[in-house]
C-alpha cells in the first residue's frame, strides 16, 4: 500500500522543503514510542493503523500525536511528516 499525498498536502511539502530551517525542536525530548508514532506519521499511516501497529488503542495514539505536536512546536501531522523526513528519522522512499 502505497499513501497518496493529496496536492495541497505535496505542495505544502515542497514549501516546506524548500524554505530555509527554522530552529526546530530537538527530537531527543520524544519517548521511544513517541518516535514509533513519529515515524509511521512519517509513513502516511492513519490514527487506527498506527494503533493496529503498535497493538494500543487509537486513544492512545492520539494522546502520542498530541504530546508529539506540543514537544515539537508543531500544529499538524504534516508538519509531523515533514520533521521527520528532514530529520532522516524515516528513508526517503
Amino acid at each position: 500500500n502505497e499513501a497518496v499525498l493529496h496536492p495541497e498536502v505535496a505542495a505544502k511539502l515542497m514549501q516546506e522543503f524548500s524554505a530555509p530551517k527554522s530552529n526546530e525542536a530537538m527530537v531527543e525530548q520524544l519517548t521511544a514510542r513517541e518516535m514509533d508514532v513519529l515515524r509511521l506519521i512519517a509513513k502516511g499511516k492513519s490514527n487506527k493503523e498506527i494503533a493496529d501497529n503498535l497493538i494500543v488503542s487509537e486513544k492512545t495514539i492520539k494522546t502520542h500525536v498530541s504530546n508529539i505536536l506540543s514537544k515539537l512546536h508543531l500544529a499538524d501531522r504534516t508538519q509531523v511528516a515533514i520533521y521527520a523526513l528532514r530529520q532522516r528519522l524515516v528513508p526517503m522512499e
